[in-house]
C-alpha cells in the first residue's frame, strides 16, 4: 500500500510535541511491514532540501484555495521518503517554535531564561 502522511512536525526534522514522535515511529513501522510511505512536512528554517519537485501546489479546501509556493524533495530515511512544503512564512513559525520550546525546557528545569521571563 502507498501511504502519505501530512503533518506539522516530524522527527528527525522538527518537533514541538508528541506528533513528531508518532509520525516518525508509525512511518518506520509501516515501511517494515512492506508499505511505501512518504511524509510531507513544512520546511522550517534550517531544514535541508535537495530539489524542488513541484514549483507550486494549490489545494481546494471548503470555499477557498490553499496555495503553497513549492514542494521540495527532502531525503529518504529508514525507507521513508520526506517532502517539504517550502513557504517563507514557516521561518516565522520556526522562531515561535524555538521560543515555545525554550519556555517549556526552562520551566521543567525550574529555571527561567530571558525568553521565559518576557513571556509572562
Amino acid at each position: 500500500m502507498r501511504i502519505l502522511f501530512v503533518a506539522s512536525e516530524g522527527l528527525p526534522f522538527s518537533k514541538t510535541g508528541g506528533l513528531a514522535d508518532v509520525v516518525e515511529a508509525l512511518s518506520k513501522a509501516l515501511v517494515v511491514q512492506g508499505h511505501e510511505v512518504a511524509v510531507v512536512l513544512p520546511r522550517y528554517r534550517g531544514t535541508k532540501a535537495t530539489a524542488v519537485v513541484m514549483p507550486s501546489l494549490t489545494i481546494p479546501m471548503g470555499g477557498t484555495r490553499l496555495r503553497f509556493p513549492a514542494i521540495a524533495d527532502g531525503t529518504q530515511l529508514n525507507g521513508v521518503r520526506y517532502y517539504f512544503v517550502d513557504d517563507p512564512e514557516y521561518s516565522i513559525v520556526t522562531d515561535c517554535m524555538a521560543a515555545a520550546a525554550e519556555i517549556i525546557r526552562t520551566t521543567r528545569s525550574g529555571t527561567r531564561s530571558s525568553a521565559a521571563r518576557r513571556s509572562r
